[in-house]
């Protein structure tokens, strides 16, 4: 299978908005900041020396950033319409890829991280510094806000609709509808349940096997009966002792889980159904809302466990995370009124996250301390890579549209294993984004997964690192596992 992948027009062409959105919001900021400066009351010298200065300088460099981004934007749509055409039959679609597109989206990026670098640093200040990854997801909340209006005015017109449509409409509710189901508020189960026959982990590995139970049933006291993943998720918080005497924590933020993002049965509406009706504050959907920066049940739930558990403010935390929950523990982190070492109420000093097929990049922690890497299958030669940590789109931003510049958040490539016959996967993408490969029986595979990939590589520069630091604290011989347990949440 090719390694090159097509330009996907439509993203092309959102992106391509996005550029002339900003290129329009630079020219609104500086006709307001020029009616400031040409109104200021001052007169004399100076005055007339710092207005000529800014009209002679800034203004130009403002108005070629205006025009850059316009052209880029213009010359990105044009791209997209290639592709296009060189996609339809008969068109050059399965040529060499370089004679399909004048230059690549991503040297398109870099040519306009270049360009802004070169701008003043005040004027490069003026740029917002939001991830696309953010925007899109955010305007996905605001499509599927304005689509439930739309449903509900014309339910039944749609419901009457001949054929297909007709049956992909029918049985909406009479009621609100919701696309997204933004419900956020979550309740803990009565108690903690204590999992039995637990140890310390050892190693990075360890770690993504204690993760990747919290999607099961789990041998606790008081018992939790079967797992229902529709019903609720499953927090894991392990307290250590470390080599020092102190106590820290880690929490397992488990992936996304519970209805499946379309159900074959019902359509449309069983598929609402199902999002809105389960208790499961990781949903597909809560992708999206962490993904945007907004509120979301994933989130609350891990903070609702970790005050359960009764972790004090201030307490050294490392999250480690699998798909979605990665997301959310850097979504977390980036927060200065939870990721602090004040000691303050609601605080934690995440000192690290540790994850395997995340999206972590759309994020920066708060405090520079913080150590994140993220483990990623890229493809290989007769397999297909890990699709779900490319969704934040490296953290590029307008500001920085070469991806997130934090030196100490980190994608770990690595070659996705070749399918194990003894423990098959549903198809390529789940052989790729699976944390650990098991068998009905419980068993699970050495080699495959992502756990397989941390088994064999260990030496691996960037995860030995990542090792070494965790050493001592969260993992090896000389940490105590002092208490493990499994904090129930749902949303209600």
């Amino acid at each position: 299978m090719s390694g090159f992948q097509g330009m996907a027009p439509e993203q092309a062409r959102g992106h391509a908005e996005l550029l002339r959105t900003g290129s329009r919001r630079i020219d609104e900021i500086h006709a307001e900041l020029d009616a400031f400066v040409q109104g200021v009351d001052w007169v004399g010298p100076d005055r007339e020396g710092f207005v000529q200065e800014w009209g002679g300088q800034v203004g130009p460099q403002v108005s070629t950033l205006s025009e850059r981004l316009q052209g880029l934007g213009i010359e990105l749509e044009a791209e997209a319409d290639q592709q296009d055409a060189a996609s339809e039959p008969g068109g050059d679609g399965g040529g060499d890829p370089e004679s399909l597109l004048p230059e690549s989206v991503t040297d398109f990026l870099d040519r306009l991280e270049e360009e802004i670098r070169g701008l003043p640093e005040g004027l490069q200040r003026l740029i917002p510094d939001t991830p696309w990854a953010e925007l899109i997801a955010g305007g996905v909340v605001d499509l599927a806000e304005g689509a439930e209006g739309f449903l509900e005015g014309g339910r039944d017109t749609l419901k009457g609709l001949p054929g297909p449509l007709g049956d992909l409409f029918d049985g909406l509710p009479d009621g609100d509808i919701e696309i997204l189901d933004e419900r956020s508020e979550i309740e803990l189960g009565e108690e903690p349940r204590h999992v039995q026959d637990s140890e310390a982990p050892q190693d990075l590995a360890d770690l993504v096997l204690d993760n990747d139970e919290t999607r099961s049933d789990m041998d606790t006291v008081p018992p939790g009966g079967e797992y229902d993943p529709q019903d609720s998720a499953q927090i894991r918080i392990q307290t250590l002792q470390g080599a020092d005497g102190t106590e820290r924590y880690i929490v397992h933020v488990p992936p996304t889980q519970g209805s499946p993002l379309w159900s074959s049965e019902g359509g449309l509406p069983g598929t609402l159904e199902g999002w809105n009706g389960q208790g499961q504050s990781f949903g597909w959907a809560n992708n999206i809302y962490a993904m945007a920066g907004r509120e979301n049940a994933g989130a609350n739930a891990v903070t609702a466990a970790m005050e359960e558990a009764g972790i004090p403010p201030g307490s050294d935390v490392a999250f480690v995370a699998h798909s979605q929950g990665g997301l959310v523990a850097a979504q977390l982190a980036d927060d200065p009124a939870f990721n602090a070492a004040t000691g303050a109420a609601g605080t934690y000093n995440v000192t690290d996250i540790f994850s395997v097929g995340s999206p972590v990049q759309t994020y920066t922690p708060a405090q520079g301390s913080t150590d994140v890497v993220n483990v990623q299958h890229v493809q290989n030669e007769g397999t297909d890579g890990d699709f779900v940590p490319t969704l934040d789109l490296e953290g590029r931003s307008f500001r920085h549209p070469g991806g997130n510049p934090a030196e100490n958040v980190q994608d770990v490539h690595m070659q996705t294993p070749h399918e194990n016959p003894n423990f098959p996967q549903p198809d390529a993408a789940h052989n790729a984004h699976e944390s650990v490969h098991r068998s009905r029986d419980g068993s699970y595979s050495e080699t495959s997964g992502y756990y397989g990939t941390l088994t064999q590589n260990s030496d691996h520069p960037t995860l030995a690192d990542k090792a070494d630091r965790m050493d001592g604290l969260y993992i090896g011989e000389d940490v105590t596992l002092t208490e493990d347990v499994v904090i129930d949440a749902r949303r209600i």
